[in-house]
């Protein structure tokens, strides 16, 4: 009995000693008081600039919630929305807002559960008589996003790429270049596209609508599994005591 107590005041002695020089990592994302997002420009309702150039939206609602639910501060970068998905990349913000779960994209990100859905539609301006259908973009230059669900159903319909998409910084871009004949269409999800009509004063008419819909979730780097998760049990209470609901009813996105 004698010698068990002297091996085990030993390894006692030992694991105190290893503590002290040789400290276990606490995981990053648990020491962390402040987490950092990363929101897009020009895509209302769901992100965009106050006119005193201050992240709103319904993404940005969303990111308070979810840092106040898990008690830490939150910093919000925005910027163009390939800008953003570079930060995230290289580890310069912990997560994208309000991004699409396409297939593409979950090579790169690991994805919280969906908050919304967003259905991308196709609009052009209501005086463009000879474009009435996707049919009638063949051969012409439409407005979209990189790897948005709605240019990834494009591709399948069209492989050969006869509609050509030029993927802008931002909604708000979009528009104006349609408005200015830059593009011809433009794809955009509903609420963005009767949103930004209505603010550039715009008679739009939709040419496509038959998407069902995409799920939108907070997004990670891929590996990030620790972190998504505390996001997911946030999200997950946000849902269950409605406050999830009362953004969505506030930015009348569903």
């Amino acid at each position: 009995m004698e010698n068990v107590i002297k091996i085990l005041c030993r390894l006692c002695l030992c694991t105190m000693l290893c503590m002290m020089f040789f400290p276990v990592p606490v995981c990053a994302d648990h020491a962390k008081k402040v987490l950092v997002f990363a929101v897009a420009t020009g895509f209302p309702p769901y992100q965009f600039e106050t006119d005193e150039g201050a992240p709103t939206g319904l993404d940005v609602d969303v990111v308070k919630l979810v840092c106040a639910r898990l008690g830490v501060e939150v910093n919000i970068v925005q910027g163009p929305w390939e800008d953003m998905l570079t930060m995230l990349r290289t580890g310069k913000v912990d997560c994208v807002a309000g991004m699409e779960m396409t297939e593409k994209r979950g090579r790169i990100f690991d994805f919280t559960n969906p908050y919304y859905t967003r259905r991308s539609i196709v609009f052009t301006l209501v005086d463009n008589w000879d474009i009435n259908s996707l049919d009638d973009l063949r051969g012409r230059i439409i407005a979209g996003d990189r790897h948005s669900a709605a240019d990834e159903r494009l591709s399948r319909l069209y492989p050969e790429q006869r509609i050509r998409i030029l993927y802008t910084e931002s909604k708000d871009k979009s528009f104006r270049m349609l408005r200015s004949g830059e593009v011809v269409a433009l794809i955009a999800p509903m609420a963005v596209g009767y949103h930004l009509g209505f603010r550039y004063r715009m008679a739009l008419k939709v040419i496509d609508d038959v998407d069902p819909g995409v799920s939108v979730a907070l997004a990670v780097n891929k590996g990030e599994l620790r972190l998504r998760d505390r996001l997911n049990a946030a999200i997950v209470e946000l849902m269950q005591d409605g406050s999830m609901a009362t953004a969505l009813r506030k930015w009348k996105v569903q």
